[in-house]
């Protein structure tokens, strides 16, 4: 009797607590709606007041370029934008509410690129502001083909560039890259000669006349191109 007395107890409990969760996170959801509303009619009218009650004072922007607005940056340009039209209202499906502190994240797929979204809101006196946003890019889409054994396995070997070794090995049928201090990469290719890893570096294999592999051309998609030589 104890024992089953002690069970509906719990199962008491846990039903009560997740009521409770569902009561934050729906209202939070219904306060952070109105706080994109209060955006837009404050966006519309410039109402530079309204905005710094909107953007917390740590508010920055880190665009998908790279690029970083601090609040002050935010919302001078949204004041000094000569056409302003309403941003559409999230779905916040996929808001979680951690305390004081939620988080949105939002997957957008277009013929333009796609991009992952991450918007963090504060609450402060009972008021929430959005805290931070930031958007990634992500990688065109690459058409990636399947080499055969042979081929991979003449581009496996060791390279060097300034004193730097790069280690190029077949596992599996896969190429993958292996440089001190920086993670094991697979490398996919798109042409015979020509791969991509996950973070978009473009690997370039270059060939003499008899068809040896002689350097490997390493570009990466932010940084300065190398020519890595094949040494064994």
């Amino acid at each position: 009797m104890r024992l089953i007395l002690t069970i509906t107890t719990l199962v008491i409990a846990i039903h009560s607590s997740f009521a409770q969760d569902n009561a934050i996170t729906k209202k939070a959801k219904e306060d952070i709606l109105k706080l994109h509303a209060d955006w837009n009619q404050a966006r519309m009218k410039k109402d530079l007041k309204a905005l710094e009650q909107i953007f917390a004072e740590e508010y920055v922007f880190i665009h998908g370029n790279g690029f970083l607005d601090d609040r002050a940056t935010a919302l001078e340009d949204q004041i000094n934008t000569d056409s302003v039209q309403p941003i559409p209202m999230p779905n916040l499906d996929d808001l979680k509410v951690y305390g004081d502190m939620a988080i949105l994240k939002r997957l957008t797929r277009n013929p333009q690129g796609s991009n992952y979204n991450t918007v963090v809101f504060v609450r402060r006196n009972d008021r929430w502001q959005f805290a931070l946003s930031q958007t990634t890019l992500f990688q065109r889409e690459r058409n990636y083909i399947k080499l055969e054994t042979g081929a991979l396995q003449s581009y496996a070997g060791k390279y060097e560039m300034n004193g730097r070794i790069a280690l190029v090995s077949n596992e599996k049928d896969t190429l993958r890259l292996n440089i001190l201090r920086i993670p094991k990469r697979k490398m996919l290719p798109t042409a015979d000669n020509l791969f991509y890893d996950k973070v978009g570096t473009e690997y370039k294999f270059v060939k003499n006349d008899q068809g040896q592999v002689t350097h490997l051309i390493l570009k990466p998609q932010f940084g300065q191109e190398g020519q890595w030589k094949k040494i064994e």
